[in-house]
């Protein structure tokens, strides 16, 4: 996962940094800037998921390593700074299917506002903590352990919280890129089939596992169960 973190980082620095931005070839930039800083949030937010307060790292490393061992951080340090890249993401992605090669197993700005509400409902939610946040206005849950007491945030942190979690969902809601599919037998008949919904785009964005004709392939199906073969 932090390898991931670490390709993505040099991909934000390098975009950042690119003559390009500004160009013709601005809104091209922009897209890939905007995919980059979409899969950093969503590998932080699996690993906070698993593991609570982790290193935050949102820079490549340097040649002498001297800034890659760093200590842990809030996890609601992370989940502000993870809304905050998803934020400058959203308006330069594109819907699926807005531009050719964009589909759902592409970084979308459905996904983007999926995972930005995702991200909020979870900030606003209980989780176990390190250290006591009763100074910050956190509550404190009744079951709580008393070493490492279970907190979430004030009143009108979590209302502002759900306001955004509800303005990103709506987005999407609102938007027509994606919907059900009313048949759920078709949805997973298209699956098994390896074919992409381009109909209603119910799965906002999907990982391909198939096997490519380059005869390139994940290992998941290899590694928790049957391989996958076309």
């Amino acid at each position: 996962m932090y390898a991931i973190i670490e390709d993505a980082n040099l991909i934000i620095e390098g975009i950042r940094n690119s003559s390009l931005l500004g160009g013709e070839d601005d809104a091209t930039m922009k897209r890939y800037l905007g995919e980059a800083l979409t899969v950093r949030a969503m590998i932080y937010f699996d690993l906070l998921r698993y593991w609570g307060d982790i290193p935050l790292k949102l820079e490549s490393s340097q040649p002498d390593l001297s800034n890659a061992y760093v200590g842990k951080t809030d996890r609601d340090d992370i989940m502000d700074t993870l809304i905050l890249d998803l934020e400058e993401a959203i308006p330069y992605l594109p819907w699926a299917g807005e531009v050719a090669e964009y589909t759902t197993e592409r970084v979308t700005k459905g996904f983007a506002h999926g995972l930005l509400a995702q991200i909020a409902m979870t900030r606003a939610g209980w989780a176990i903590r390190e250290t006591d946040k009763s100074a910050e206005g956190y509550i404190t849950a009744d079951y709580t352990d008393p070493t490492y007491p279970t907190q979430r945030p004030d009143d009108n942190t979590r209302h502002a919280l759900y306001e955004k979690a509800l303005e990103h969902l709506s987005a999407i809601i609102t938007n027509p890129t994606h919907s059900l599919n009313p048949s759920f037998a078709d949805e997973w008949r298209l699956i098994n089939l390896y074919t992409l919904d381009e109909t209603y785009r119910e799965n906002i964005f999907e990982i391909p596992m198939g096997t490519a004709s380059t005869g390139d392939s994940g290992e998941l199906g290899y590694s928790v169960g049957l391989r996958l073969h076309e």
